[in-house]
């Protein structure tokens, strides 16, 4: 997909940006198919991942609300995978890093993660962007930007890459993800990423 993000990279509803690797609360959304089963609610964190897996909301769901996330990325390999670390189920990976979004971490001052749900049914968005982040140890000007978009009725995600410099200070391998786990067995990640 050619890089043309269709929605602005600020203005939507903020995450909280002072606490790093936390999943969000519950988010509402459209009913939207993934690997064949549909689902209405997600949970987002600042590293750059969207699960459906919610722990006491879907049968099985993994991921609790507010609660910490992995980070660590060595060692995992290519999606599907099994290990443990940022890697989570049932879950898009739009540039999944580790990021500090924490205004003191040196961010600048217009670093945003948000989310927002746009349109009107059947035709509805979630927006999901990390905006200007830098990565866990490094600081500006390397940040990182992204913008990951869900279609209701298609079923269509597109991932928006605008900046993702490799970052100088080393931390975490320098590793990062694109793609889609549905398990330890099932997932894809964009070709050479």
């Amino acid at each position: 997909v050619p890089y043309n993000p269709p929605y602005s990279f600020t203005g939507g509803i903020p995450i909280d940006a002072t606490s790093d690797d936390f999943w969000s609360s519950a988010i509402d959304i459209f009913d939207f198919c993934f690997y064949g089963q549909k689902y209405n609610k997600i949970l987002i964190n600042s590293n750059g991942a969207i699960t459906f897996s919610i722990a006491g909301l879907v049968p099985g769901g993994q991921y609790t609300q507010g609660t910490p996330v992995g980070w660590n990325l060595q060692g995992v390999g290519a999606i599907p995978t099994a290990a443990s670390g940022g890697v989570t189920n049932l879950s898009i990976f739009g540039v999944l890093q580790d990021t500090n979004p924490n205004p003191l971490a040196g961010n600048p001052p217009d670093q945003s993660i948000n989310y927002g749900v746009f349109g009107t049914a059947p035709n509805r968005v979630l927006v999901f962007n990390i905006y200007k982040t830098v990565h866990f140890q490094c600081r500006a000007p390397l940040t990182y930007t992204s913008q990951m978009v869900l279609y209701e009725t298609t079923n269509i995600i597109d991932v928006y890459v605008k900046d993702r410099p490799t970052p100088s200070c080393g931390w975490n391998g320098r590793l990062a993800i694109i793609g889609l786990q549905k398990d330890a067995t099932t997932g894809i990640a964009a070709p050479g990423r």
